[in-house]
């Protein structure tokens, strides 16, 4: 699998789920969730809303930290997870 390039991403929950949302460089909705332990990313199809990404199927999908409700992933952490599948932008915003 080629590495998924992500061109913006916010970060709209930060504790119980984490959970970011963003496009990738070909325009596809992208879904990144840390829920009780498992850290998984979704791709929706070229052009689709983000509920399209939240169906799919995930392209990356880890069991990471304890799996306790309320587990925190900082922006920078999930990069680091993330390297070798998924290239995410240097900064994020953060959903107000």
């Amino acid at each position: 699998m080629s590495k998924i390039h992500v061109a913006t991403i916010m970060q709209t929950s930060i504790v119980a789920p984490c959970q970011w949302e963003g496009r990738t460089d070909d325009n596809r909705p992208c879904y990144i969730r840390l829920r009780r332990g498992w850290l998984r990313v979704k791709i929706g199809s070229r052009g689709a809303d983000i509920q399209n990404a939240v169906n799919a199927e995930p392209v990356f999908e880890e069991y990471y930290g304890t799996g306790e409700e309320g587990e925190v992933l900082d922006f920078n952490e999930l990069r680091d997870r993330l390297t070798g599948v998924v290239v995410l932008p240097e900064t994020c915003a953060v959903e107000p």
